[in-house]
């Protein structure tokens, strides 16, 4: 039943993964194409599209750019023709004034030459009045012929100001229309690049070829990304989910396959999954595998495989094949008819993983057999280490004896009893002198929980505090009977606070991040004790403080000297004072405790 199944599961592998495809599509010159092949033609046109895309919003925005700078030197323009107009009507008004003062001022003349003519008490009375009023009208038009004078020299400034601005606008303007119209003549150079090569690749196709023709309808309904792959079992363009049969079509990649929904229609494909493959002696003396869907889609030409130890291999990409694989296969004492596995690394398409089968399915057999013809029991270390000398070298013993293991406990006929194997159940053996009698294990007497501490109290040193490690006393380790190294323990601190560490059996002390941070906040030093109380010993949870008492003896000490306040650890003080109230308090009211003290 198990080889049947493992025999579909490398016959899948085989046709989802081998290069080797059995749709081809004919090509412009009558050649046979891969589908892969025709998806990374497509994803190059498509790329190609983008681009030309691109090209053209960044010439709309070129041009745009070239009209608000046109603009903007129409808008100083006419602020410069604003301004000369109004500096003409100023003008004007000071020619109107100074006429007007230069006639008063000629009257005033006349008027005094005939004031000092004339005999007559009356007409002297009469000259002196009307020259009285054409002094006040000169005095008034030489207060307007002031203000005049000031406002043409505020706005000769303004126009000034303008001019100088008018000319900078179009020093930058001139310097802003080359730059812009050297990137429109970069831009259409590059956007004819860009079709010649989207026509170079569309002529791979032949005149009618399906993928060529849905592709072309699917840009021009508007679908700029007409070729996706699947991400998450959901198609990236209507972001629907894909059902499994279709996934798996798109995963072969022999035939083009479609987005079900009806309103999407994308080409989808999908690179995921690792690639299985069964070396052949061919593979083994050529240092080849055959090249991933992922590198091939993409077009990539050199990969980087890291192999199980974490080394890095660099490789090429020639044809349908990855060579260069004859260090990595001697690394790891590959043998014909084994199986290899290459899985994705992280995002990029040019990082690998190696894993290879370890025991292949000859290998497997020959222990079998040795295990099935044995009369008695035999370790599986040596029977490892006798057939797979050279991998007992390469990989370590355990590792690989642990691999067989897993491997013939899915048999059936196969029976294990510590590292002891037989071909029989080991509790059926006729001599039971055959098998190495233990000696007998004392039942452990239980421990009397009620007679263990409720809390330890260690001192702290420089390592503790620098690894995060709390060592727990003999008389307290009896609270983690029954815990492994790894186990988890929560651990409280102030009032109502909590972080989790992990035991270490072997050091019989608490360790983690959580454990250091928790040090350093309370800045806590070499000599300084740290207590640890029990509060469910059931599920491992305990309470975390420092010697409070040590805190409360230094604010008592602090008061008398006259100090301002506490100078040490507020959450812990509290914690004290309600231990040493012996009552609940709600957190506010020890904040209110502290503050009295």
């Amino acid at each position: 039943m198990s080889e049947k199944k493992e025999m579909q599961v490398q016959d899948l592998s085989a046709k989802v993964l081998k290069p080797e495809r059995t749709n081809l599509a004919p090509t412009a010159n009558g050649a046979k194409i891969h589908a892969w092949e025709s998806i990374r033609l497509l994803l190059a046109c498509q790329q190609a599209n983008e681009r030309i895309v691109q090209i053209c919003v960044k010439r709309t925005e070129h041009k745009q750019r070239r009209e608000d700078s046109h603009r903007a030197v129409g808008k100083a323009s006419e602020v410069i023709r604003r301004l000369g107009e109004e500096f003409d009507v100023i003008r004007r008004e000071e020619q109107a004034k100074d006429s007007e003062t230069a006639g008063f001022r000629s009257r005033l003349e006349q008027l005094e030459h005939e004031l000092v003519l004339t005999s007559s008490n009356r007409r002297y009375r009469e000259i002196s009045q009307e020259i009285e009023r054409c002094r006040q009208k000169v005095e008034q038009l030489e207060a307007v012929e002031l203000e005049i004078l000031e406002r043409k020299e505020a706005k000769e400034r303004e126009f000034a100001g303008a001019k100088k601005f008018l000319d900078e606008l179009r020093q930058r303007f001139d310097q802003e229309g080359q730059r812009i119209a050297k990137a429109l003549e970069d831009l259409n150079a590059e956007e004819q690049h860009e079709g010649e090569r989207l026509q170079g690749l569309k002529s791979e196709f032949c005149a009618e070829d399906e993928w060529l023709q849905h592709f072309e309808r699917l840009v021009n309904g508007g679908k700029v990304n007409a070729v996706v792959e699947i991400v998450q079992e959901t198609c990236p363009g209507c972001h629907l989910r894909i059902c499994t049969s279709l996934r798996q079509e798109a995963r072969t990649l022999d035939h083009m396959v479609r987005c079900e929904n009806r309103d999407c229609g994308r080409i989808i494909y999908s690179t995921s999954g690792a690639t299985i493959h069964c070396l052949t002696v061919g593979d083994l003396s050529q240092g080849r595998l055959p090249l991933p869907l992922q590198c091939a889609v993409w077009g990539v030409q050199s990969v980087r495989i890291r192999d199980i130890w974490g080394n890095w291999h660099e490789v090429r990409a020639a044809g349908d094949w990855l060579t260069g694989l004859e260090r990595l296969f001697a690394a790891h004492a590959l043998s014909p008819g084994e199986r290899v596995k290459l899985v994705k690394a992280g995002n990029s398409e040019d990082v690998l993983r190696f894993e290879p089968e370890m025991v292949s399915r000859q290998e497997l057999d020959q222990l079998v057999n040795r295990v099935r013809s044995s009369a008695e029991p035999v370790a599986l270390d040596a029977i490892v280490a006798e057939l797979l000398e050279t991998k007992a070298r390469v990989y370590r013993l355990k590792l690989l004896s642990f691999k067989v293991r897993s491997e013939l406990e899915k048999l059936e006929g196969i029976y294990f009893s510590g590292d002891l194997v037989w071909h029989s159940p080991l509790w059926e053996l006729p001599k039971p002198s055959v098998i190495p009698l233990l000696p007998p294990r004392h039942p452990r007497p239980p421990i009397a929980v009620s007679l263990l501490p409720s809390e330890t109290t260690v001192t702290l040193t420089e390592d503790a505090i620098g690894a995060g490690e709390f060592r727990i006393s003999p008389a307290f380790q009896g609270r983690f009977d029954g815990a492994s190294s790894g186990d988890t323990v929560t651990i409280k601190h102030g009032v109502s606070e909590a972080f989790v560490v992990d035991f270490d059996v072997t050091a019989k002390a608490l360790k983690g991040v959580a454990l250091q941070k928790w040090y350093h906040f309370n800045a806590l030093e070499a000599g300084d004790r740290v207590t640890l109380a029990v509060r469910d010993a059931e599920h491992r949870v305990f309470h975390i403080h420092t010697t409070w008492k040590r805190d409360f003896r230094r604010l008592l000490e602090q008061r008398r000297k006259g100090a301002a306040g506490f100078a040490g650890r507020p959450r812990d003080l509290l914690y004290g004072l309600l231990v040493e109230a012996n009552q609940a308090l709600h957190y506010r009211d020890l904040w209110s405790r502290a503050a009295e003290l």
